[in-house]
């Protein structure tokens, strides 16, 4: 009975293990929901830390991907997009009229093309694109 619990306990182990490194990698994974709609658009909010985001989309579909920031130290996020996403532009809504302050940034995007998509941005101050403070990609399913 004792060599049970433990066969059946290091069985459990494992399969957390599997499944922890199945999420991790990207193997298996659940879309993520929309924060907020905006004049009926799907916004999705994400940190300003690294972060990997699946979510979907159908052909033609615009969507928001909204980040804060304190405006500060010349950082501006980079957006990169494979073929099948067409970036529109962004909004920036300031909090406060103080200069640093927070600010909101709502990034439009167009799903042109079925398929797996990426969307990665690269918060980098612009004088010294190699300084990226940080990375998010949006891996985004086309249907």
């Amino acid at each position: 009975m004792n060599k049970t619990k433990i066969v059946t306990g290091g069985v459990i182990i494992v399969a957390v293990l599997v499944v922890a490194v199945a999420v991790s990698t990207g193997i298996f994974h659940s879309m993520d929901q929309p924060s907020f709609r905006l004049n009926g658009v799907a916004g999705y909010v994400y940190p300003t830390s690294n972060y990997v985001s699946y979510i979907s989309a159908r052909a033609g579909e615009t969507f928001i991907a909204q980040f804060s920031s304190t405006g500060s130290a010349g950082y501006d996020w980079k957006v990169t997009t494979s073929s099948g996403i067409q970036y529109l532009n962004f909004t920036v809504v300031s909090t406060s009229h103080l200069p640093g302050a927070s600010q909101v940034r709502n990034y439009f995007f167009k799903a042109v093309q079925s398929g797996s998509q990426t969307i990665t941005m690269q918060d980098q101050r612009v004088f010294a694109p190699y300084n990226t403070r940080s990375t998010v990609s949006i891996r985004v399913s086309v249907s």
